[in-house]
């Protein structure tokens, strides 16, 4: 059985990259394969036969070996330029001499359950597994070698289990967000991580580091601590290593965003005046605090003070929220729009406190939400026609997000919130994206309207 492969060169003619690799169930030539094609000119003028072992004859099945050469010329890189589910490769063999894995490169490879990687390769990119979830379970094999996995690099996968080579030195945001079918997972001892990783993971998944095997729950809790560390023995920190103390009515900020503020430069705050403390931050009416922290002799600064010694430090946002009616609501920016945001007025001042300060997370987490809640949005106004070649003109992704704006974000006091997203390819109605502070969004919409 043989299939086309599309290929372009990279790096001044001298190699070649993938970008294309034909559906192994269309029938006849692919669709897809013409189609980008037809995008890319003469750039994808270059084909290539592979060979599919045939493993199933009921219906198209087979192993994929890709190729190492092409024109006399290395294969050094895969990317996937359609981003198109792919069917019917139960197997897929990476040729040693690839250097990089790139974005997408086998987004939705549907069938596939055995994948290996060859120690040559150094990077994988974004989305460059996600979506392996069709049935079954899936096995990928990492060779030593690979230094960073990018984000998202394994998202909605249905694997049972995955070594990481000591060689990785990063892996990127949400790289195994939603593998929920994941127990059991080896990490490198000393890689860097980022937000997340195993976001929506089961809470049964045991993780293997260095020899040394705990729960997810402990590991997360273990990696924030390295990271607290970390950060309070960075001296770039103006409060790196301190422990800080706020009394008083503050009337520039509200606590809890002095709090994160301290916390993202490095130091700790505590409630109570001890001799561990370094600073005690007075507002309007301080009480007993101040008079204790004079006695032990720690420092003792007003909240004017402690403002400038942030100097050009980035500060969390601060929101005043007015009451209306059975709401409280707050105008914000968010992004280059101003949006609302709201909770109940629930009868409760602990409660009522619990949903302001999710309100305030939400805000100082919006550059992270904004992305995800795009992706989002993205799929589910495809499902709808409204971009891609079904839709009315045509419209790009990026044209139709451009089109959709962010009006309210409604939050609870349990941390729950939904985001209500209005605009023209949509008319009339509203489409609302769901999820909790804790875990972001659950990839559930509705609409509304």
């Amino acid at each position: 059985m043989e299939i086309e492969i599309g290929l372009k060169p990279i790096n001044n003619g001298l190699e070649y990259a993938i970008v294309e690799i034909e559906d192994l169930r269309a029938e006849g030539k692919s669709k897809e394969l013409v189609k980008a094609k037809v995008k890319l000119k003469v750039e994808l003028a270059n084909t290539v036969i592979a060979t599919v072992r045939e493993v199933d004859g009921a219906r198209p099945l087979g192993e994929l070996i890709l190729p190492a050469t092409f024109n006399g010329k290395p294969v050094t890189r895969i990317d996937n330029e359609s981003e198109k589910t792919k069917w019917g490769y139960t197997k897929i063999t990476v040729p040693e001499g690839i250097t990089a894995i790139g974005d997408n490169a086998f987004y939705y490879f549907d069938d596939t359950e055995y994948f290996s990687i060859p120690g040559s390769v150094r990077t994988i990119g974004k989305l460059a597994f996600a979506g392996w979830n069709y049935q079954g379970s899936r096995t990928i094999v990492i060779a030593d070698g690979v230094e960073t996995i990018g984000a998202k690099a394994f998202w909605f996968s249905r694997l049972n289990e995955i070594v990481i080579p000591e060689s990785v030195t990063y892996i990127g945001d949400f790289a195994f967000e939603e593998c929920e079918s994941l127990i059991k997972v080896t990490l490198p001892l000393n890689a860097k991580f980022g937000k997340d990783i195993f976001k929506k993971c089961s809470k049964d998944l045991m993780i293997t580091t260095g020899g040394k095997t705990e729960k997810l729950s402990a590991w997360k809790k273990r990696i924030k601590e390295a990271e607290i560390r970390e950060m309070a023995n960075d001296p770039k920190n103006i409060f790196s290593g301190k422990i800080v103390v706020f009394t008083g009515t503050l009337e520039l900020y509200t606590r809890d965003v002095a709090k994160k503020t301290v916390e993202n430069l490095g130091g700790t705050v505590a409630n109570d005046i001890t001799s561990k403390v370094n600073l005690l931050v007075i507002g309007k009416d301080a009480g007993s605090k101040a008079a204790k922290a004079k006695t032990q002799g720690i420092e003792i600064i007003t909240e004017a003070e402690f403002v400038k010694m942030l100097g050009d430090a980035p500060v969390p946002a601060v929101i005043k929220f007015k009451k209306d009616g059975d709401k409280f609501t707050a105008s914000v920016d968010w992004g280059k729009n101003n949006i609302n945001i709201t909770y109940d007025d629930e009868g409760d001042k602990e409660l009522n406190q619990a949903a302001k300060d999710f309100a305030h997370q939400l805000i100082n987490r919006q550059a992270e939400l904004d992305i995800e809640a795009r992706e989002i949005l993205a799929d589910d106004l495809f499902e709808m026609d409204c971009w891609g070649e079904d839709s009315e003109g045509e419209l790009t992704e990026e044209e139709c997000l451009k089109q959709m704006c962010l009006g309210t974000i409604f939050v609870e006091s349990d941390g729950s919130f939904k985001f209500w997203y209005h605009g023209d390819p949509i008319g009339d109605h509203r489409l609302i994206l769901s999820g909790t502070v804790e875990d972001g969004f659950d990839g559930s919409t509705e609409m509304f309207g």
